[in-house]
């Protein structure tokens, strides 16, 4: 199996229009890294049947049940490597799928409009610590909100430990930001206009610049900050008193925009470092498409940023990919079968066509070790 993923890190690294061609005799398309590895039929094969769950003892009721195992597994794995910092953050993330699917999604603001969505807990660095998988409306019980019970589930774990979680406008809202406060939990993000327990004063128009703040009896504070358009913003940090700042290219915006920013780019980044030399590939089964994805991107993004914090030496994601094929392509496909004792065999002992003089029509190229056996039969 080590095999066939670094063959798949190579193929990200290597774009070629077709898999077949990576085997291809051509100069042009040859790789002798994949040929020396493994043969082709064999890596189509483990492809074809790659499968993650056993289908007489899973529950059909769950519709990720095809991925739920390997995919805990993995969480579990992100979960142990690395304990999160006072700063985290919530979004979604895009997996293209454009098949049929009762659970694909559309996301006019994402790279990828249509696929599967993915909600992910970051770092404000690029490291992925937590990972929900929407499956339906139907999927689960709603017990407030769908994006209250998102964070919620995210959270689980962090809760009660002083931390900050930074959230776009899809999750923000009053009664989660009070509910987290009573957890010793604050929150910083954008707000929809809509949302219920807003203050009136929030429609209120402002001139370019302006800036309002409120705050209601249990510590959330509200923020309206009008620039090219209204920013409006909800935060329950203790520092954040709406102090104006000089950011970028001489604007003057209030702190908590500042903050919002500068972490809120920690799953753009996660996204953008995974998109780069992506081994996905067109396929019929939604459920490989997610595992390949969190496997050759976001593991290996995890991985990279580990190593960039506490490794001896700073290499960019390219090289970092060279050394992990390096290390899975240590003993290729025929290394591996002298480890378990099979010999490879050699052309006197083997099967194969062997042609014979004549025209074509009346011979034919037929296996020599086969017509031996027939012959040793009749006799």
């Amino acid at each position: 199996m080590n095999t066939f993923i670094g063959i798949l890190l190579i193929m990200g690294v290597v774009r070629l229009p077709e898999i077949r061609l990576y085997w291809s005799n051509s100069d042009m398309y040859a790789n002798a890294r994949i040929k020396n590895a493994m043969k082709h039929d064999r890596f189509l094969s483990i492809l074809k049947f790659l499968h993650f769950s056993d289908n007489t003892t899973a529950r059909t009721e769950d519709r990720l049940h095809k991925i739920r195992n390997i995919v805990e597994a993995i969480v579990d794995t992100f979960k142990s490597a690395i304990k999160p910092g006072k700063i985290i953050v919530i979004d979604e993330s895009m997996i293209p799928w454009i098949g049929r699917l009762g659970f694909r999604q559309y996301i006019p603001g994402k790279r990828h409009k249509y696929g599967i969505k993915l909600y992910k807990l970051c770092l404000p660095g690029d490291y992925t610590y937590n990972i929900n998988i929407y499956a339906g409306k139907n999927a689960t019980a709603i017990t407030k909100t769908r994006s209250h019970d998102v964070v919620m589930k995210l959270m689980s774990g962090l809760l009660s430990e002083g931390r900050i979680l930074c959230t776009d406008s899809y999750y923000t809202s009053v009664p989660l930001a009070e509910e987290l406060l009573e957890k010793n939990t604050f929150i910083c993000g954008t707000v929809k206009m809509n949302r219920k327990f807003l203050p009136p004063q929030a429609k209120r128009k402002q001139h370019r610049g302006g800036i309002m703040s409120l705050e209601n009896r249990n510590g959330v504070k509200f923020l309206k900050w009008t620039d090219k358009r209204p920013v409006r913003m909800l935060s329950t940090c203790e520092n954040h008193m709406c102090k104006i700042i000089q950011g970028k290219n001489n604007k003057l915006k209030p702190d908590t925009v500042l903050f919002y920013n500068d972490a809120k780019k920690g799953v753009d980044l996660s996204d953008q470092m995974s998109s780069y030399y992506s081994s996905l590939r067109k396929t019929v089964k939604w459920y490989r498409k997610i595992i390949i994805q969190l496997i050759c991107g976001t593991c290996i993004v995890n991985a990279w940023y580990i190593h960039q914090k506490w490794g001896n030496k700073h290499i960019n994601t390219l090289k970092f990919r060279e050394h992990i094929i390096d290390h899975l392509l240590v003993n290729n496909y025929r290394s591996e079968e002298m480890a378990i004792g099979k010999q490879i065999p050699s052309k006197r002992d083997s099967h194969f066509l062997h042609s014979y003089e004549g025209p074509t029509r009346k011979t034919r190229q037929r296996c020599k070790e086969c017509y031996k056996c027939l012959y040793k039969k009749k006799r």
